[in-house]
């Protein structure tokens, strides 16, 4: 894991210096410099975009459950739905960090001394993936055009796109990239930059093993007696378990048939994992029971009394070994 992370932060340093080499010709490129990022002005584009919008951050305060962006919160998604409806073209395209990964848990270390009050990059990136997912849960029809991913390593720069504009940002240390003493340059996209930026933005949203649909974040498949269903769930990090929320009445049948059984087939992370399922008792299993439900109402932003039934997944192999297994060490053959 550290290996990996020092790979990316190498990698993240030399796309630092590159776009520092770029930035230079802004001023060519009918780009400029300013301080700080305007969310009102941004919502404000969104309504009249007609091509593309485009968001590819860590976390964005406008998403998150943070009062001072109540309203424009509620602006953005209204403003949303007025451009697509408007344009026939307009295709919306989010990219935002894992939760869960370790570049979260960085740059929530990054963020341990802001200028500001403490700022939970892993918090608030949940409750933003629960908004986009229950936006989007809200108005089905959109889906075809308005997507989500989410990815797992340290980004290169932000960006904030309507149309042939966009506001771009680097991550500082302390300090947010919306930060009213941060530096952002704004520029068009038919630049010489622009299309650095766009292929740096299309080639992390292509990459299938490093992120995630929004779907997929939120949902896990799972697979019983040739069933396939996708339901909630959470993982807990510290002991890397599986937990499966199912809700009442609409998942009655399905738990009665899930209680017991083994080699449960779940995937995650583009991973087929094999498991066995052990019911949750709010009685025998209190301190865990309550430390799901926590995760739940952290991740689902909404209260955990939706989720009557808690199932355990306990990892198992996926297939017994043979003779020859038996007589030598065994391995598992995936």
């Amino acid at each position: 894991m550290l290996l990996n992370m020092g790979t990316e932060l190498v990698g993240a340093f030399i796309g630092f210096l590159l776009l520092q080499v770029v930035l230079k010709r802004v001023a060519d490129t009918d780009g400029y410099q300013t301080q700080g990022f305007a969310y009102d002005h941004f919502v404000r584009e969104v309504r009249n975009a007609k091509k593309v919008v485009r968001i590819f951050s860590t976390f964005v305060w406008l998403l998150s459950d943070n009062d001072t962006y109540k309203e424009v919160k509620e602006e953005f998604f209204a403003n949303l739905q007025t451009a697509l409806h408007a344009s026939s073209e307009l295709e919306v395209e989010i990219l935002l960090l894992d939760p869960y990964s370790d570049a979260a848990k960085q740059r929530r270390e990054d963020l341990k001394h802001s200028e500001d009050d403490f700022i939970d990059a892993v918090s608030i990136g949940k409750h933003n993936l629960s908004e986009l997912f229950y936006f989007l849960n809200n108005y089905p029809a959109l889906r075809k055009r308005v997507h989500v991913r989410i990815y797992d390593t340290l980004p290169r720069f932000q960006m904030f796109q309507v149309d042939n504009e966009a506001s771009i940002s680097f991550f500082p240390l302390e300090k947010t990239v919306t930060h009213s003493r941060t530096s952002r340059y704004n520029l068009t996209m038919n630049s010489p930059l622009g299309s650095y930026l766009t292929h740096s933005f299309q080639e992390l949203w292509d990459a299938k093993r490093r992120t995630l649909t929004l779907d997929d974040y939120m949902q896990v498949s799972v697979t019983y007696l040739e069933n396939t269903h996708r339901t909630k769930f959470v993982k807990d990090d510290l002991s890397k378990a599986f937990y499966l929320l199912y809700s009442l009445p609409r998942d009655r049948k399905r738990v009665d048939q899930l209680e017991g059984l083994e080699n449960i087939k779940i995937i995650w992370h583009h991973e087929e994992i094999y498991c066995k399922l052990r019911k949750l008792s709010q009685e025998k299993d209190r301190d865990t029971y309550t430390k799901v439900c926590e995760l739940a109402e952290q991740k689902y932003a909404a209260s955990s009394a939706q989720f009557q039934f808690i199932f355990e997944a306990e990892k198992i192999e996926r297939n017994p070994p043979t003779f020859i297994d038996r007589v030598q060490p065994y391995t598992d053959p995936d």
